[in-house]
């Protein structure tokens, strides 16, 4: 017998947090890669650290845009991290 699948509907903004989970990653990650991508996110409160929130629409069509991110994308900084503390 054929199973009823649920259609639920996705929120229209989501969190950081929320989209790492998805993404199986840090949220730092999630971040970076949607920064690079040119995705803004909307923020809540007036001070630096507000509550960050992306559209629901601008990551879907980031996820079914053709691969052009390879070559739009900001090259990776490299090199020597210095840990705090290391004499």
């Amino acid at each position: 017998m054929a199973r009823k699948t649920e259609k639920t509907k996705l929120p229209d903004l989501l969190s950081p947090r929320e989209l790492a989970a998805a993404w199986k990653c840090h949220q730092t990650t999630a971040v970076r890669i949607l920064t690079r991508a040119g995705i803004q996110p909307v923020v809540f409160g007036s001070t630096r650290r507000g509550i960050r929130r992306y559209r629901i629409a601008d990551v879907i069509s980031f996820l079914e845009a053709p691969d052009k991110r390879s070559t739009e994308a900001t090259p990776l900084r490299r090199g020597i991290r210095r840990h705090r503390g290391a004499g």
